[in-house]
């Protein structure tokens, strides 16, 4: 009796999900890719902005570009930053907190926050998500 090809479900639905993974990131229209990058260099300036008023320093600046990923496109880990910064992940997620919840009061800020956390997904802490 030839033997047949098992039919994996899991091996086929998790193809199945990283080619609609790829289709979506390939289909994200020309307006969204612009208002991304309109976000991440309005933020950008919202952050530079608030350093020259004196309300962040430089390395709350490094911090919050490297997390929300305004530099290369990409969230830095707070392990990633912790090895920069040379101190340890908790210093760097207690920075972040006194950052986004003490010095940093434009409400223009956390809007664009918000929009920016729905085309990209920011890593836990950042954005307040008891909606």
């Amino acid at each position: 009796m030839p033997q047949r090809n098992a039919f994996n479900y899991t091996d086929t639905h998790e193809e199945v999900r990283g080619i609609v993974k790829k289709r979506n990131i390939v289909q994200r229209s020309v307006s969204e890719l612009n208002t991304l990058s309109a976000l991440r260099s309005e933020l950008k300036a919202l952050i530079l902005e608030l350093a020259l008023q004196q309300h962040i320093n430089e390395t709350a600046v490094l911090l919050l570009t490297l997390r929300l990923g305004l530099e290369n496109e990409r969230c830095a880990t707070l392990t990633e930053i912790s090895r920069i910064l040379h101190r340890s992940p908790e210093y760097v997620r207690q920075r972040q907190y006194v950052i986004l919840r003490r010095k940093i009061r434009n409400p223009l800020f956390f809007q664009m926050l918000e929009a920016y956390d729905l085309l990209v997904r920011l890593p836990r802490g950042i954005v307040s998500r008891n909606k």
